[in-house]
């Protein structure tokens, strides 16, 4: 179902640069064969699922949405598809996304630009712009998208799919941020985090603790649950963190969700400003930090090659 999907829809939404389409179908077969013996498979058992070119996937290419790695077939899975896959899920190919990922947009130089399922003539956002247009169009129920900077919010909130940035370190991030085998494509340790993409909390809940937990891989991972919090009676809720434009119909569903998750819980709402100011700067240092230039220069220059106007 997933793939006729694909194949009737994404001609013009383009929210697919690679299909596994055989080895889905191989995967979906051993997975029956497993349950016809009894065996347990996973609460993900059978869900076709769609991963964001900028994670490794096995055997599957993996282009970061660069012309660098266009051919790039990684010899490993990053932790959370290597935990989908143990959980049963079928991995059914990879979405677009701005190269390396440093672009809130849905565009590259290899591939077609990823068109918003709701209204072709505009964009799904970025930079996990295929992930989301895969869920809004229906062809997956479940997708993998990462976020250093609203890669997972923006295209969720323009396509209007749930799109969960988890707390940083809860789902591990291996080998991306720290491969030297991938220059270039390495990079934002302090800044990334992997999220699931999908049409409701529940599917997301589901997904997310699959994933979450350390990983000795990652020395940032951090245990799949917090510390005992003390009893809790108020809670703050900032619409602009003190510096950003919200756009008021937005603003008023956002107030009225906190209000109403406020009195499920029996708390008090307040509301808050704090001064933070501007962050842009604080965030672009945090970028040219992470950043692997050594191995983007490399690259550059090895190929004779450039890099899209992100970079």
């Amino acid at each position: 179902s997933a793939l006729s999907l694909i194949s009737e829809r994404d001609g013009e939404i383009h929210a697919f640069v690679t299909l596994g389409a055989e080895e889905a179908l191989a995967a979906a077969r051993d997975i029956d064969a497993r349950l016809a013996r009894g065996e347990f498979v996973g609460p993900l058992a059978g869900v076709p699922v769609a991963i964001k070119d900028l994670l490794s996937t096995k055997g599957m290419r993996t282009t970061f949405g660069s012309r660098h790695y266009a051919d790039h077939v990684p010899s490993e899975d990053d932790v959370a598809v290597e935990r989908l896959r143990a959980a049963g899920a079928i991995i059914i190919g990879k979405t677009n996304t701005s190269e390396f990922g440093y672009g809130a947009v849905p565009h590259n130089a290899l591939f077609a630009t990823t068109r918003n399922p709701w209204d072709t003539r505009l964009s799904p956002g970025g930079s996990s712009a295929g992930s989301a247009a895969a869920i809004a169009a229906g062809m997956v129920p479940l997708a993998l998208g990462s976020d250093g900077g609203g890669s997972i919010r923006v295209p969720g909130a323009f396509t209007g799919v749930v799109g969960f940035k988890p707390s940083w370190g809860r789902i591990p991030v291996y080998p991306g941020c720290r491969d030297p085998d991938m220059p270039g494509a390495s990079g934002w340790e302090s800044l990334e985090h992997i999220g699931p993409m999908a049409r409701s909390v529940g599917d997301i809940r589901v997904a997310y603790h699959v994933m979450r937990g350390p990983d000795a891989r990652d020395r940032h991972s951090i245990p799949s649950e917090p510390p005992q919090a003390k009893s809790v009676h108020r809670i703050a809720f900032s619409p602009d963190l003190g510096f950003a434009a919200v756009d008021a119909d937005v603003l008023a569903v956002a107030k009225e969700a906190a209000e109403a998750l406020a009195d499920a819980l029996g708390l008090t709402l307040e509301m808050a400003s704090p001064p933070i100011g501007d962050v842009q700067q604080t965030f672009e240092a945090l970028v040219a930090l992470d950043t692997d230039r050594q191995g983007l220069l490399a690259l550059r220059h090895s190929a004779q090659m450039g890099f899209g106007p992100e970079l």
